[in-house]
């Protein structure tokens, strides 16, 4: 179903796990204390409902260097095959923008049978 919005708990689940396989139980534990922090609620959740707030969240704790972690993010979901994107810059573009048409083209980009 390529080309879809795929379904909230698949998109969370993803995330999640591929910020697990990055970061480690521990580093992802305090990540996800610091976007809740930010946030006032999952960031797996963000993601889906305004990406774009979740990229600003990562700006508030991170800095310059949210970016960074984003493309090693990305860059490794790309190689290994969870998300049909040309590069890890086209994705934060569209997480950049604040709008319905940006968070759905972000989406579409996961694959939808990868977990």
């Amino acid at each position: 179903m390529i080309g879809e919005v795929p379904p909230r708990d698949y998109v969370e689940r993803l995330l999640r796990q591929w910020l697990l396989k990055l970061l480690g139980n521990t580093g992802l534990v305090a990540l996800e204390y610091q976007l809740r922090k930010v946030l006032g609620k999952s960031p797996y959740q963000v993601f889906y409902e305004n990406p774009n707030d979740l990229y600003n969240a990562f700006r508030t704790i991170f800095g310059e260097g949210a970016e960074a972690l984003l493309r090693v993010l990305f860059s490794t979901m790309i190689r290994e095959g969870a998300i049909d994107a040309p590069s890890p810059d086209e994705i934060l573009v569209l997480m950049r923008r604040n709008d319905e048409d940006a968070r759905k083209a972000l989406l579409k980009m996961l694959r939808p049978s990868w977990v």
